[in-house]
């Protein structure tokens, strides 16, 4: 008897565990990493780095590059997005729009225009 229940228990937990890996692909997060360099491929620490949502009213996220100019985004939700880079003494660098889905598009361009 205690064997028949313990299936039974084993067998929803498996349906249930089915049911929120098809929830959490449906609701799928991005990570968006890079590095900004300057035209001499040398790293650009402590730039600032806007990543604007298309059609969205929220606020942009923003972060800052670290000593080594790298920089992160995480848990971005699926959508369309473009990237400003500023930093003292370079111009506005815009990226071009990409597009963050199921079948995630990569972009590494990324650099500032000394003025």
């Amino acid at each position: 008897m205690i064997d028949k229940i313990v299936s039974k228990l084993t067998s929803i937990f498996s349906y249930f565990a089915v049911f929120l890996l098809g929830l959490s692909s449906a609701t799928a997060q991005h990570n968006i990493s890079g590095r900004i360099i300057d035209n001499t491929q040398n790293p650009l620490p402590f730039a600032y780095i806007i990543l604007h949502e298309k059609g969205s009213e929220d606020l942009p996220k923003g972060v800052i590059s670290d000593d080594k100019g790298a920089y992160s985004f995480e848990q971005i939700a699926d959508g369309i997005y473009h990237i400003e880079v500023s930093m003292l003494g370079f111009k506005l660098n815009t990226l071009d729009t990409f597009t963050l889905s199921k079948n995630c598009m990569s972009s590494n361009k990324s650099g500032l225009f000394q003025i």
